[in-house]
Protein backbone atom coordinates (compact mmCIF):
# COMPACT_ATOMS: atom_id res chain seq x y z
CA UNK A 1 0.00 0.00 0.00
CA UNK A 2 1.26 3.55 -0.66
CA UNK A 3 3.01 5.15 2.31
CA UNK A 4 3.51 1.86 4.14
CA UNK A 5 7.00 0.95 5.45
CA UNK A 6 8.90 -1.50 3.21
CA UNK A 7 11.92 -3.55 4.26
CA UNK A 8 14.23 -3.20 1.26
CA UNK A 9 17.55 -4.43 2.64
CA UNK A 10 19.49 -7.53 1.62
CA UNK A 11 22.11 -9.05 3.91
CA UNK A 12 23.89 -12.26 4.80
CA UNK A 13 25.18 -13.58 8.09
CA UNK A 14 28.96 -13.16 8.29
CA UNK A 15 29.07 -10.51 5.52
CA UNK A 16 29.47 -6.71 5.84
CA UNK A 17 26.38 -4.49 5.93
CA UNK A 18 26.40 -2.85 2.48
CA UNK A 19 23.68 -0.28 3.11
CA UNK A 20 23.64 3.04 4.92
CA UNK A 21 23.71 3.15 8.70
CA UNK A 22 20.48 1.60 9.92
CA UNK A 23 18.57 3.33 12.70
CA UNK A 24 15.34 1.93 14.12
CA UNK A 25 12.41 4.08 13.01
CA UNK A 26 10.04 2.44 15.50
CA UNK A 27 10.11 0.19 18.57
CA UNK A 28 10.24 -3.54 17.87
CA UNK A 29 10.83 -6.75 19.81
CA UNK A 30 13.88 -8.94 19.22
CA UNK A 31 12.68 -12.42 18.36
CA UNK A 32 14.33 -15.53 19.73
CA UNK A 33 15.55 -18.00 17.14
CA UNK A 34 13.84 -21.38 16.78
CA UNK A 35 16.95 -23.01 18.24
CA UNK A 36 16.90 -20.71 21.28
CA UNK A 37 13.20 -21.39 21.89
CA UNK A 38 13.72 -25.16 21.53
CA UNK A 39 16.75 -25.14 23.86
CA UNK A 40 14.82 -23.14 26.46
CA UNK A 41 11.93 -25.57 26.17
CA UNK A 42 14.21 -28.59 26.62
CA UNK A 43 15.91 -26.96 29.60
CA UNK A 44 12.59 -26.34 31.32
CA UNK A 45 11.30 -29.82 30.49
CA UNK A 46 14.32 -31.30 32.25
CA UNK A 47 12.84 -29.92 35.47
CA UNK A 48 9.39 -31.34 34.72
CA UNK A 49 8.14 -33.86 37.26
CA UNK A 50 6.23 -36.63 35.45
CA UNK A 51 2.93 -37.78 36.95
CA UNK A 52 2.05 -41.38 37.80
CA UNK A 53 -1.27 -42.67 39.13
CA UNK A 54 -1.23 -45.06 42.08
CA UNK A 55 -3.95 -47.72 41.77
CA UNK A 56 -5.28 -48.05 45.33
CA UNK A 57 -7.71 -50.78 44.24
CA UNK A 58 -4.74 -52.96 43.28
CA UNK A 59 -3.05 -52.12 46.59
CA UNK A 60 -6.06 -53.14 48.65
CA UNK A 61 -6.55 -56.35 46.69
CA UNK A 62 -2.91 -57.47 46.98
CA UNK A 63 -2.58 -56.54 50.64
CA UNK A 64 -5.79 -58.37 51.47
CA UNK A 65 -4.63 -61.47 49.54
CA UNK A 66 -1.21 -61.75 51.18
CA UNK A 67 -2.59 -61.11 54.65
CA UNK A 68 -5.24 -63.79 54.11
CA UNK A 69 -2.67 -66.37 52.99
CA UNK A 70 -0.29 -65.51 55.83
CA UNK A 71 -3.12 -65.84 58.34
CA UNK A 72 -3.76 -69.36 57.06
CA UNK A 73 -0.06 -70.28 57.07
CA UNK A 74 0.80 -68.84 60.47
CA UNK A 75 -0.57 -69.56 63.92
CA UNK A 76 -1.65 -66.01 64.73
CA UNK A 77 -2.68 -67.01 68.22
CA UNK A 78 1.03 -67.30 68.85
CA UNK A 79 2.28 -63.81 69.78
CA UNK A 80 5.58 -64.27 67.96
CA UNK A 81 3.91 -65.42 64.76
CA UNK A 82 1.33 -62.66 65.00
CA UNK A 83 4.18 -60.14 65.19
CA UNK A 84 5.71 -61.81 62.14
CA UNK A 85 2.42 -61.44 60.27
CA UNK A 86 2.20 -57.75 61.12
CA UNK A 87 5.82 -57.16 60.17
CA UNK A 88 5.49 -58.84 56.78
CA UNK A 89 2.22 -57.13 55.87
CA UNK A 90 3.66 -53.77 56.98
CA UNK A 91 6.74 -54.25 54.78
CA UNK A 92 4.55 -55.29 51.86
CA UNK A 93 2.26 -52.29 52.39
CA UNK A 94 5.28 -49.95 52.26
CA UNK A 95 6.30 -51.44 48.91
CA UNK A 96 2.81 -50.88 47.52
CA UNK A 97 2.61 -47.30 48.82
CA UNK A 98 5.97 -46.42 47.27
CA UNK A 99 4.83 -47.81 43.93
CA UNK A 100 5.54 -50.73 41.64
CA UNK A 101 6.23 -50.15 37.95
CA UNK A 102 5.68 -52.89 35.42
CA UNK A 103 9.24 -52.56 34.11
CA UNK A 104 12.55 -51.26 35.40
CA UNK A 105 12.92 -47.50 35.84
CA UNK A 106 15.58 -47.38 33.11
CA UNK A 107 13.09 -48.60 30.50
CA UNK A 108 10.83 -45.54 30.93
CA UNK A 109 11.92 -42.73 28.60
CA UNK A 110 9.91 -40.18 30.59
CA UNK A 111 12.01 -40.99 33.68
CA UNK A 112 15.35 -40.45 31.96
CA UNK A 113 17.38 -37.99 34.04
CA UNK A 114 14.51 -37.48 36.52
CA UNK A 115 15.05 -37.45 40.28
CA UNK A 116 11.43 -37.77 41.33
CA UNK A 117 7.87 -38.39 40.19
CA UNK A 118 4.56 -36.92 41.31
CA UNK A 119 2.51 -39.84 42.59
CA UNK A 120 -1.24 -39.19 42.33
CA UNK A 121 -3.61 -40.90 44.73
CA UNK A 122 -7.13 -39.55 44.22
CA UNK A 123 -6.81 -35.77 44.49
CA UNK A 124 -3.52 -35.92 46.38
CA UNK A 125 -0.09 -35.69 44.76
CA UNK A 126 3.13 -36.56 46.59
CA UNK A 127 6.74 -36.55 45.42
CA UNK A 128 8.52 -39.92 45.35
CA UNK A 129 12.23 -40.33 44.59
CA UNK A 130 12.75 -42.29 41.38
CA UNK A 131 15.47 -44.43 42.97
CA UNK A 132 12.92 -45.61 45.55
CA UNK A 133 10.47 -46.97 42.97
CA UNK A 134 10.13 -50.69 42.42
CA UNK A 135 9.70 -52.71 39.28
CA UNK A 136 7.75 -55.95 39.56
CA UNK A 137 11.06 -57.80 39.58
CA UNK A 138 12.77 -55.62 42.21
CA UNK A 139 9.64 -55.65 44.41
CA UNK A 140 9.66 -59.45 44.27
CA UNK A 141 13.36 -59.62 45.11
CA UNK A 142 13.06 -57.11 47.95
CA UNK A 143 10.08 -58.75 49.63
CA UNK A 144 11.57 -62.23 49.17
CA UNK A 145 14.68 -60.95 50.94
CA UNK A 146 12.58 -59.61 53.83
CA UNK A 147 10.69 -62.91 54.07
CA UNK A 148 13.93 -64.92 54.07
CA UNK A 149 15.36 -62.73 56.82
CA UNK A 150 12.24 -63.13 58.96
CA UNK A 151 12.11 -66.90 58.48
CA UNK A 152 15.76 -67.26 59.41
CA UNK A 153 14.91 -65.76 62.79
CA UNK A 154 12.34 -68.53 63.35
CA UNK A 155 13.16 -71.69 61.34
CA UNK A 156 9.81 -73.27 62.26
CA UNK A 157 8.05 -70.69 60.10
CA UNK A 158 9.92 -71.85 56.99
CA UNK A 159 7.85 -75.04 56.83
CA UNK A 160 4.61 -73.12 57.34
CA UNK A 161 5.31 -70.68 54.52
CA UNK A 162 7.04 -73.06 52.13
CA UNK A 163 4.05 -73.05 49.75
CA UNK A 164 3.65 -69.26 49.79
CA UNK A 165 3.92 -68.02 46.17
CA UNK A 166 5.15 -64.42 46.36
CA UNK A 167 4.60 -63.84 42.62
CA UNK A 168 0.84 -63.89 43.27
CA UNK A 169 1.09 -60.66 45.26
CA UNK A 170 3.48 -58.69 43.07
CA UNK A 171 1.69 -56.57 40.48
CA UNK A 172 2.34 -53.10 39.03
CA UNK A 173 0.24 -50.40 40.68
CA UNK A 174 1.84 -47.31 39.13
CA UNK A 175 0.78 -46.07 35.69
CA UNK A 176 2.19 -43.10 33.80
CA UNK A 177 -0.41 -40.30 33.72
CA UNK A 178 0.01 -39.01 30.17
CA UNK A 179 -2.85 -36.50 30.35
CA UNK A 180 -1.74 -34.70 33.52
CA UNK A 181 1.92 -34.66 32.46
CA UNK A 182 0.99 -33.30 29.01
CA UNK A 183 -0.96 -30.47 30.64
CA UNK A 184 2.16 -29.55 32.59
CA UNK A 185 4.23 -29.62 29.39
CA UNK A 186 1.75 -27.35 27.60
CA UNK A 187 1.73 -24.95 30.55
CA UNK A 188 5.53 -24.78 30.51
CA UNK A 189 5.54 -24.14 26.75
CA UNK A 190 2.91 -21.40 27.07
CA UNK A 191 5.17 -19.42 29.42
CA UNK A 192 8.17 -19.49 27.08
CA UNK A 193 8.53 -16.03 25.58
CA UNK A 194 9.35 -15.80 21.87
CA UNK A 195 11.12 -12.45 22.35
CA UNK A 196 14.27 -11.34 24.16
CA UNK A 197 14.31 -7.61 24.64
CA UNK A 198 13.42 -4.55 22.58
CA UNK A 199 15.03 -2.16 20.13
CA UNK A 200 13.85 1.40 20.75
CA UNK A 201 13.05 3.92 18.01
CA UNK A 202 16.18 5.96 17.25
CA UNK A 203 18.51 3.19 18.40
CA UNK A 204 21.38 2.26 16.09
CA UNK A 205 20.98 -1.23 14.64
CA UNK A 206 24.02 -1.60 12.37
CA UNK A 207 26.57 0.62 10.65
CA UNK A 208 27.72 0.55 7.05
CA UNK A 209 30.51 -2.01 6.69
CA UNK A 210 29.81 -3.64 10.04
CA UNK A 211 29.82 -7.46 9.98
CA UNK A 212 26.40 -9.06 10.27
CA UNK A 213 27.15 -11.44 13.13
CA UNK A 214 24.61 -13.85 14.66
CA UNK A 215 23.26 -11.21 17.05
CA UNK A 216 22.90 -8.51 14.37
CA UNK A 217 21.38 -11.04 11.98
CA UNK A 218 18.70 -11.93 14.50
CA UNK A 219 17.91 -8.24 15.13
CA UNK A 220 17.62 -7.62 11.38
CA UNK A 221 15.35 -10.65 11.00
CA UNK A 222 13.21 -9.32 13.85
CA UNK A 223 13.02 -5.93 12.14
CA UNK A 224 11.98 -7.58 8.87
CA UNK A 225 9.24 -9.49 10.71
CA UNK A 226 8.02 -6.24 12.29
CA UNK A 227 7.83 -4.58 8.85
CA UNK A 228 5.75 -7.47 7.52
CA UNK A 229 3.49 -7.28 10.53
CA UNK A 230 2.95 -3.56 9.99
CA UNK A 231 2.18 -4.18 6.33
CA UNK A 232 -0.37 -6.80 7.35
CA UNK A 233 -1.95 -4.39 9.81
CA UNK A 234 -2.10 -1.73 7.09
CA UNK A 235 -3.72 -4.17 4.67
CA UNK A 236 -6.30 -5.14 7.29
CA UNK A 237 -7.14 -1.49 7.93
CA UNK A 238 -7.49 -0.93 4.18
CA UNK A 239 -9.81 -3.92 3.85
CA UNK A 240 -11.96 -2.74 6.76
CA UNK A 241 -12.25 0.74 5.24
CA UNK A 242 -13.04 -0.72 1.81
CA UNK A 243 -15.65 -3.01 3.35
CA UNK A 244 -17.36 -0.13 5.15
CA UNK A 245 -17.37 1.96 1.97
CA UNK A 246 -18.87 -0.90 -0.03
CA UNK A 247 -21.57 -1.38 2.60
CA UNK A 248 -22.50 2.32 2.43
CA UNK A 249 -22.68 2.17 -1.38
CA UNK A 250 -24.95 -0.90 -1.24
CA UNK A 251 -27.27 0.76 1.29
CA UNK A 252 -27.50 3.96 -0.78
CA UNK A 253 -28.22 1.88 -3.89
CA UNK A 254 -31.03 0.04 -2.11
CA UNK A 255 -32.51 3.35 -0.93
CA UNK A 256 -32.36 4.72 -4.49
CA UNK A 257 -34.07 1.58 -5.90
CA UNK A 258 -36.80 1.84 -3.27
CA UNK A 259 -37.44 5.52 -4.05
CA UNK A 260 -37.39 4.90 -7.80
CA UNK A 261 -40.09 2.21 -7.70
CA UNK A 262 -42.22 3.28 -4.73
CA UNK A 263 -41.63 6.99 -3.94
CA UNK A 264 -40.83 8.77 -7.17
CA UNK A 265 -42.32 11.93 -5.71
CA UNK A 266 -39.49 12.11 -3.15
CA UNK A 267 -36.93 11.39 -5.85
CA UNK A 268 -38.36 14.15 -8.08
CA UNK A 269 -38.32 16.51 -5.11
CA UNK A 270 -34.59 15.86 -4.59
CA UNK A 271 -33.96 16.45 -8.30
CA UNK A 272 -35.72 19.84 -8.17
CA UNK A 273 -33.65 20.80 -5.15
CA UNK A 274 -30.45 19.71 -6.89
CA UNK A 275 -31.16 21.56 -10.11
Amino acid sequence: MPGEPIFKFEYQKGSPWRHENLIASFDFAIQKTDVEIENEKLEKLKKLTPYFKLDTAVNNSLLKAIRHDLLIALDTFNTLENNTLNRLTSEFDNILKTGILQRSVDSYEILEGKMEIAQITGNISVKIQVNQLYSEKSAYNYFTGILTQVLQEDPELQEKTINLDITKYIKANLEYDTETTQKQIEEIESFISTTQGMVQAGERIILNGEIVDAEKFNILESLKTSYKKKQGEGFNKYMITAGKSLLIIILLTLVFIFLYFYRKDILNHFRRLTF
